[in-house]
């Protein structure tokens, strides 16, 4: 069974530390996370050229990215 690398486990790092920012009133720094996430896992998808997670990870990323940028009302 291989083990991965740092860079791999970067992705699953930086998604449980935006789910702590959120949980912890940091929505800016939450959702940038996520989105930073959401873009090293998109490009792992198209490198792998798995159609159905690259839509879902760019999808994600957008969504993300939106809410990074519009958290003032929060």
């Amino acid at each position: 069974m291989p083990h991965p690398n740092l860079f791999q486990q970067v992705p699953k790092l930086a998604s449980v530390a935006g789910g702590v920012a959120l949980a912890t009133g940091i929505p800016m720094l939450g959702f940038a996370l996520l989105t930073g996430s959401a873009i090293i896992n998109l490009i792992g998808a198209i490198r792998e050229k798995k159609r159905g997670d690259s839509g879902f990870f760019a999808a994600w990323a957008c969504l993300n990215s939106w809410f990074a940028t519009h958290t003032g009302g929060h």
